[in-house]
C-alpha cells in the first residue's frame, strides 16, 4: 500500500469515527465499497468529468460558462487578451481549496499527514481525467491540461487547461 493511500484511509476512518485496522475498509477500494454511495460519485464526476463547451471559438469549463456572465469574455477579447489566456482562466480549479473546504478542522489537527503529496495526487488525477474528457468530447483539437503550484499563502496546486493551437 502507498503512503498516500495509508494517510487517505487514517483520514477516512477519523471522519467516519472508526479506530482503522477494519478488514472491510482497509483499503481504499473496500472503503469505497463501504461508506460510498452514487450521489457522491455523481457530484465528483462533475469535478473529474466535466462538460466543456465551445464559445467564441475557445473550449471552457461549462459550470463556469453557466455561472458566469459571458460578457466578462467578450470584454477580454475586446482587450485584445489572447483566447489561450482567457481558457485558462476559466478552465481552473485550486486543488487545495477544495481539501481545505472538505477538512479544516482536521487538516491543521494532523500534521503527520502529507497534505500536499494529497492535493498532487488529486491535481493529478483531475489533469489525467480532464485530458481524457477533452480529448474525447473535441477529438480534432488538442489541449495543454496542467498542474501547477500556486506559491501564495495556500501554497497549492491547481489544474489548468486551455487548447494547444500551436
Amino acid at each position: 500500500m502507498f503512503e498516500q493511500d495509508r494517510d487517505i484511509l487514517s483520514v477516512l476512518h477519523q471522519l467516519h469515527g472508526e479506530s482503522g485496522g477494519d478488514e472491510s475498509t482497509e483499503t481504499l477500494h473496500s472503503f469505497l465499497w463501504a461508506y460510498g454511495n452514487c450521489l457522491d460519485a455523481l457530484m465528483y464526476g462533475a469535478l473529474f468529468v466535466p462538460e466543456f463547451v465551445v464559445y467564441q471559438d475557445m473550449v471552457l469549463w461549462a459550470d463556469a460558462v453557466r455561472k458566469y456572465p459571458t460578457s466578462s469574455i467578450d470584454e477580454l477579447l475586446n482587450k485584445d487578451i489572447k483566447k489561450t489566456e482567457i481558457e485558462k482562466q476559466w478552465n481552473f480549479v485550486d486543488v487545495g481549496g477544495l481539501l481545505f473546504q472538505a477538512l479544516p478542522e482536521i487538516r491543521p489537527a494532523r500534521p503527520e499527514v502529507d497534505w500536499y503529496g494529497l492535493d498532487l495526487k488529486l491535481a493529478q488525477l483531475i489533469q489525467r481525467a480532464w485530458q481524457a474528457q477533452l480529448t474525447f468530447q473535441f477529438p480534432d483539437r488538442r489541449f495543454k491540461v496542467s498542474v501547477e503550484y500556486i506559491d501564495d499563502e495556500n501554497e497549492d496546486y491547481c489544474v489548468i487547461c486551455c487548447e494547444d493551437r500551436a
